[in-house]
Order: C-alpha cells, then structure tokens, then sequence
C-alpha cells in the first residue's frame, strides 16, 4: 500500500500454502520473509518467503502436536542475523511448551531451544544484541506468571526475571524493546488490584543482568489497559498500544483501547 493509500494484494494463502498470518514480514535482501500460525503440509504454520511480485515459497511447513521434535503456530515475527532467521513458536509437539527456532536461509529449520522447565508459551518478538536473543513468555517462571529470558546462538537459556504478578505485573504479552542500555517492555496483567483484580498491565524496565522495575501500572479506564503489543523507541520516548480502556463501548464497556507515550 502507498502512503497515499492505494493498496495491491500481492499474494493470497491458500491453506496448503498457509494460513493466519498474525506476524507481519521482514525483508531481507529484498525478499519477504514471515510465518503463518496455521496452514501448511501439517496445519500447524509456516514459514514462507514471498517475491515483491507475488511469488510465495513454503520454506518450512511446522509438525503438529505428536509429531516430530517441532514447534508449531509462530505467532512473532521473524527476525534476521548473519544469514539466519530467528522466531519463536507458542505451541510444541512433544514435551515443551513453545520455542525458539532457527532456519538458516537456504537451509533446514530446528529448535534453538524448547521451552520445557523454564519460561512457557513465548510472546512478542524476539531482539538481538552481542549474540544473544532476548524475549519473554507469556506462562512459566518462579510463580508461572511470565518471564524475560536470554537465549545463545547456542542454544543456552537464562531466564533474566520472573513475573510474581501483583504489583510486579504478570503475562507479558509483547516482546521487548531496546533502549539505552536497558530493555523495557509490558505486562497486560498485574500492576495492581484494578480490572477485575487481576490488575490493569504495567510498562517496566529490565536491565541486561536480569533487575526488574515496573515504570508505569495502568489503571484502566480512560487510562487503558492491558498492554500486549511490543513498544517502539522514538528519541527517548516509548510509544505501544493498550488492547482495552480508553472510554466505554467495544462490548463489554472495558474501552476500544489506546495508544500511549511514556518517557523512561
């Protein structure tokens, strides 16, 4: 689509080829790669790579659960680093609760590292410094409320923080996002006692040893609530969406959702 707003389909799934394409494409060398929750040889997601002129490949067509060793239904969005993609699954096929995977280009896909005693159902998109990747998990953790974790090109996790709820927020929903020295994203739970008890989302910093600071605890209402999508850093401000506040309306009255600023 133009800025001016003329659009053009340039490619429509079709199931086999995959399907839900929930993630969005990077583009890599001027070819378009992304993935799709479902669709494929298994109906469990793809990865694909699309032509500017509408020509779609099936690069990996993921296994379904009793399968192979395999993640299945990527929800992130890949990301690209010295001729590899990197993404994450929020579903495994034996024994593990989600993953991040690895496919060289031109090459096969396989797990980078499977979530199994950790972190569980990894959320939002994953970002690289100094040879690591770095995320977070919507489940898992000290007290099962999400964690932020450090992966090696390797294939070492650690997990940076676990999310204790409450005041500390709980189920982070989005990636994070690199700012300064220190990375800072949202939880869409926790935070406080508001929306319904289980709290209205928070916005925190986490430093590269692993030292959580919740920033900012929605309070719902005209304030929002339940942050979920990844931030983005323009100067020294950070910008991200909440799904719910706002005002009333949008079904049950908890708000159409917002978009909002804060300053670290």
């Amino acid at each position: 689509m133009t800025t001016a707003g003329a659009e053009t389909v340039i490619y429509s799934f079709k199931g086999a080829h995959g399907a839900v394409p929930a993630a969005g494409v990077i583009d890599v060398g001027g070819t378009l790669y992304g993935t799709t929750a479902l669709g494929g040889a298994y109906n469990s997601g793809t990865i694909f790579s699309l032509t500017r002129a509408g020509v779609e490949q099936v690069l990996h067509s993921f296994q379904p659960f009793g399968g192979q060793f395999d993640g299945n239904a990527p929800g992130s969005a890949l990301i690209a680093m010295h001729g590899v993609l990197y993404g994450t699954t929020g579903g495994c096929s034996i024994s593990c609760q989600g993953a991040v995977f690895q496919m060289p280009l031109g090459g096969s896909e396989s797990l980078l590292y499977p979530f199994v005693s950790t972190g569980a159902y990894p959320a939002g998109n994953l970002i690289a410094t100094k040879g690591a990747l770095h995320g977070t998990t919507s489940g898992g953790g000290t007290d099962a409320q999400g964690t932020a974790f450090k992966v090696s090109l390797t294939g070492t996790e650690t997990d940076l923080h676990s999310f204790g709820g409450g005041t500390d927020g709980a189920e982070p929903g989005g990636g994070l996002t690199h700012l300064g020295r220190d990375f800072f994203g949202t939880t869409s739970a926790g935070g406080g006692t508001g929306c319904g008890g289980g709290g209205c989302g928070t916005v925190f910093r986490l430093t590269r040893s692993g030292a959580e600071t919740v920033l900012y605890s929605f309070k719902g209402g005209s304030d929002g609530a339940s942050p979920v999508g990844s931030m983005v850093a323009i100067g020294r401000k950070l910008y991200g969406t909440t799904m719910a506040g706002g005002g009333s309306g949008c079904f049950s009255k908890a708000g159409c959702g917002t978009i909002f600023e804060i300053t670290p």
